[in-house]
């Protein structure tokens, strides 16, 4: 068998172009057997991943497949090469080193496909399951980190088998590191802040806040590295660094849940019996709340006389609402209801008044 080989490796070299032609061969032989094995093992692969509840094997067995073509084609090339031209120096180093090396790299960049497939399962079938305070918006930089972390490793394996020294290299990684820091300190202060935003979820996406004063106030459109997007009713979008977001008091109108209660205040003349307006506003609560989905069910809304003001007898009307934003509408359906009840009641609804007594 051996004979045979050598016998059309001869011949092979005794063709136009020689050496190249065997290399050649040697490559598409190569190519095409490895071919041939990696479809087999692949289709073993999937029969076996198949038989399986869980999804983990086959985002493993699809990072894997997404590389095999490249693995094939270096190896094929290394077969040949090697068999052809094995003790030629390329920039000084031998072939079989720089094969080395980019096998590493080959190996390190699987490595890390791996383990991104390993994320993107535990995110899509375990996080669900979980009361994890981690949501798929960390995953980004887990995955970047995790990234760096092996392309890290993978780096410094190449430098070793390169001959050059790795500790001078770590440290000057080190200071270059703590001067890099030291430079961005605030945007690192922002980056940190916002994996705690995204990991305790003070806030979230379509929450609506107000952070510490009123014109800081609407619905959470985006929660960033560095910085949170806030849109107010008006339109308006307001840009909140992360840092200073984390260290402000922050109201969150959709926590727990979106439902808020609301009060209403009305007045009415001292020369009106209190029973008869809470009688009058009870029923244009109940007429309002009747017809008006954004009124929450679940409250028994209040109705009461609360306090006597300087010109007039203030009532209250305690109510619940489905959204912090339905507030509005919600209002602005009640005081026409109120106004309308007291006109046709003849309640007077009476304007401030001041009275000045002159004494001789």
């Amino acid at each position: 068998m051996l004979s045979y080989i050598n016998s059309i490796a001869n011949y092979l070299s005794s063709l136009p172009g020689g050496i190249l032609t065997l290399a050649a061969a040697i490559f598409f032989a190569s190519y095409i057997l490895l071919g041939i094995v990696s479809v087999l093992f692949f289709k073993a692969l999937k029969g076996m991943a198949q038989k399986t509840k869980t999804n983990f094997d086959d985002f493993v067995i699809e990072s894997l497949e997404s590389l095999s073509t490249k693995f094939i084609i270096l190896s094929s090339a290394y077969f040949a090469l090697a068999s052809t031209y094995g003790g030629a120096l390329v920039f000084g180093f031998p072939l079989s080193e720089i094969f080395s090396i980019l096998f590493i790299l080959f190996f390190t960049h699987l490595v890390n496909k791996v383990a991104n497939a390993v994320l993107r399962w535990y995110g899509i079938e375990i996080m669900p399951k979980t009361k994890s305070t981690i949501n798929n918006e960390v995953f980004p930089l887990m995955r970047k980190i995790t990234s760096i972390i092996i392309y890290v490793a993978g780096l410094i394996l190449v430098l070793d088998r390169l001959g050059i020294e790795i500790g001078p290299f770590i440290a000057g990684l080190g200071i270059a590191g703590l001067a890099v820091a030291l430079a961005l300190q605030e945007t690192l202060s922002n980056f940190f802040a916002g994996v705690y935003i995204l990991a305790d979820k003070p806030v979230k996406i379509g929450d609506y806040i107000r952070v510490e004063k009123e014109e800081n106030e609407g619905y959470v459109e985006e929660v960033g590295w560095r910085s949170t997007k806030i849109k107010t009713l008006s339109g308006n979008g307001i840009t909140i660094p992360n840092a200073k977001l984390a260290q402000s008091t922050i109201t969150n109108f959709s926590t727990p849940d979106s439902e808020m209660i609301v009060s209403l205040k009305y007045t009415a003349s001292y020369d009106s019996d209190p029973e008869r307006v809470v009688g009058i506003l009870q029923k244009c609560t109940s007429e309002v709340s009747r017809h008006e989905q954004r009124i929450s069910k679940k409250f028994e809304p209040v109705v009461r006389f609360d306090s006597f003001q300087d010109s007039a007898l203030q009532y209250k009307i305690v109510i619940a609402i489905t959204t912090f934003t339905d507030k509005f509408e919600v209002m602005a359906k009640m005081n026409t209801a109120v106004y309308k009840a007291f006109k046709k009641n003849k309640i007077e609804i009476p304007y401030p008044i001041r009275m000045i007594h002159l004494q001789k």
